[in-house]
């Protein structure tokens, strides 16, 4: 029963700490387009608003990006393509390379 009690009390203040959170988060939305090219994907974003991605129609480019319009260029001396699958705080981008046939997945590099 003591058990039960317990339980029941950690759900209360579970469901009343989620109660307590401000309920009125807003998010905007916006398109983003690589200068010059007719393919942008963006796939990850860290705590300082930095995103990951790549443009590239044909042949993929990675780049971060920090909102207006800031891209750099993130990829890899002699590859094919790269891919900026990733970002953290820390570290930096996830990058995935490779050539037509075989790709890689890059270590985190340093941001």
């Amino acid at each position: 029963m003591k058990r039960l009690t317990l339980n029941l009390v950690f759900a209360l203040l579970a469901c009343l700490s989620t109660l307590a959170q401000d309920a009125t988060t807003n998010y905007t939305f916006q398109t983003v387009n690589y200068p010059d090219d007719t393919f942008t994907q963006l796939l990850g974003i860290n705590n300082k608003g930095v995103i990951a991605g790549y443009h590239g129609a044909n042949i993929n480019k990675g780049f971060t990006l920090v909102l207006p319009n800031i891209f750099t260029s993130e990829n890899f001396t002699n590859s094919a393509q790269t891919q900026v699958t990733g970002i953290n705080t820390e570290t930096g981008c996830r990058r995935r390379l490779g050539s037509t046939s075989i790709p890689k997945i890059a270590p985190m590099a340093s941001s």
